[in-house]
């Protein structure tokens, strides 16, 4: 899940892009809430951590040094409650997280933790099952075909509905070619073209 999918999702419509919009394709694994200034130290990497800014309140300026520290810690997204303790971002943290494209996300301050923990926890949970499930399916389908002892016809045409794409087997040993177009004259263009050529075109 990419944290520009957080955003994305109804539940936080009224959440914004305050700076490092470049960086919103960052990978998001967790989401967690911190408020202490070593915070760096719990981070394992591809957390949405969620702060109040308490601790920045007395000193933001040092907010631009640690984002540094963040983005090498392989940190998704900084979500800042701007209404409690930091009333707007500063212009020097808005400049270094666009420098860096680490993204700071404008939360509301009625959420409480839960309900953006919760929600976004779901939809991973719910992702990485659905890849699961997929893996299954493609597993059982080559299993199959290994049990039947299918050739290369058959295990291309399998591969080509997995990835729902044309496929083309070029064997240089035996110099045989194998496909599974099913537009066959798509296939005749380029069934006699030199193999060098098809890697150059496709």
């Amino acid at each position: 899940m990419k944290l520009k999918d957080i955003l994305a999702m109804p539940e936080f419509k009224d959440f914004k892009v305050l700076a490092g919009e470049d960086g919103l394709d960052r990978k998001v694994d967790i989401v967690t809430v911190i408020d202490a200034p070593d915070i760096e130290d719990w981070i394992r990497g591809n957390e949405f951590v969620i702060s109040t800014g308490y601790i920045f309140k007395d000193n933001p300026k040092i907010f631009a040094d640690k984002l540094e520290i963040y983005n090498q810690k392989g940190i998704s997204g900084f979500g800042l409650k701007l209404d409690r303790y930091l009333k707007e971002l500063p212009e020097n943290i808005i400049t270094k997280a666009d420098e860096l494209g680490f993204p700071i996300i404008y939360i509301p301050n009625k959420y409480p933790y839960v309900d953006i923990i919760n929600p976004v926890l779901t939809k991973i949970i719910d992702e990485q099952a659905d890849k699961l499930i997929r893996s299954e399916k493609i597993h059982n389908a080559f299993t199959e075909l290994v049990i039947r002892n299918e050739g290369t016809d058959k295990i291309l045409t399998t591969l080509s509905k997995i990835i729902n794409k044309d496929c083309l087997f070029i064997d240089k040993v035996f110099n045989e070619r194998y496909y599974s177009f099913e537009n066959e004259q798509e296939y005749n263009k380029i069934k006699n073209l030199p193999t060098e050529k098809i890697l150059i075109n496709y």
